[in-house]
């Protein structure tokens, strides 16, 4: 995924700042279609936050969202309902991603409880989730500092309307989540999956790459597919259209960060990055604000 923030990374403990809420115990905006919040593939499709008054008068009962659903507790405690019913605690500096038709439910313990939030979908995120770097929590979990940090913008971004603002922000969110690669048991598949991650532009054989892991192909792929999701060659090729990414991001020219990133063939480049981030490399030029032109 794409980070946009520069400065974020250097936190090393949690900064809880004042919401901006004006006075007002909710503020919440939905960009149904609005294409100022696609970046990348991405789309934001709502953003808020809400406060203990509002909560209470606007309570969550159980329910399943069509899209992905980021929350949030920024300030007090609150509760969670996983798709079992089970009610957890919700202090603040906890945050849950929701996947799409995950049954779920929540509310205020406190009468200084906040939360933020953000609502989003896209081809992007249909390909990160089965690439296995999207994945859905269980019950509210740890935040990194960022996240506090993060809130008052996705709040000031969401009451002013900002589209493009909140795409950069939920990536930047997503961005910090916990890595998923260190948690899979199998040390010989997770090293593979690492090789291809470092450097995707490579011509790799991937017969001979299980043979060194101390796996026949077949089986390896067989494997690949049941913890990541997708095939080797399928996560190969996602790889190598994120390092064309940034690549872009960084000024090259669309034929250069297509051979940089392993491509060999413009068109099956072009066609692959459609599929997978939802727009052409020129137009993920023209909206990530490169101000240049594709080659």
């Amino acid at each position: 995924m794409i980070s946009m923030a520069k400065n974020l990374d250097d936190l090393d403990k949690p900064i809880i700042p004042a919401l901006p809420e004006q006075g007002r115990p909710h503020v919440h905006h939905y960009f149904w279609g609005d294409p100022r919040t696609r970046f990348a593939g991405w789309q934001v499709v709502g953003a808020g936050f809400a406060g203990a008054a509002y909560r209470a008068a606007h309570p969550i009962p159980p329910r399943r969202m069509r899209q992905w659903l980021l929350l949030a507790c920024h300030a007090g405690a609150g509760w969670f309902s996983d798709a079992a019913g089970v009610r957890h605690p919700w202090p603040a500096g906890q945050a849950v991603l929701l996947a799409p038709n995950q049954l779920h439910a929540y509310g205020h313990a406190r009468a200084d409880w906040r939360e933020w939030w953000l609502l989003f979908d896209g081809p992007a995120a249909i390909a990160a989730h089965a690439a296995g770097d999207l994945a859905a929590d269980a019950q509210p979990l740890p935040a990194p500092p960022a996240y506090a940090v993060i809130a008052p913008q996705v709040v000031a971004a969401g009451d002013a309307g900002d589209g493009a603002r909140l795409v950069g922000l939920l990536v930047e969110t997503l961005q910090r989540r916990r890595p998923l690669a260190s948690a899979v048991p199998d040390r010989a598949l997770s090293a593979l999956r690492g090789e291809l991650a470092a450097h995707p532009e490579r011509d790799w054989n991937l017969d001979i790459l299980a043979t060194r892991h101390g796996m026949a192909y077949d089986a390896m792929r067989r494997r690949f597919r049941r913890v990541y999701g997708l095939p080797p060659q399928a996560f190969l090729r996602r790889e190598r259209i994120n390092r064309s990414c940034r690549l872009l991001l960084d000024g090259r020219s669309v034929a250069d960060a297509a051979t940089d990133a392993g491509f060999h063939d413009p068109f099956f480049f072009s066609r692959s990055f459609r599929k997978i981030i939802g727009v052409s490399p020129r137009t993920f030029i023209r909206q990530s604000g490169a101000g240049r032109t594709a080659d």
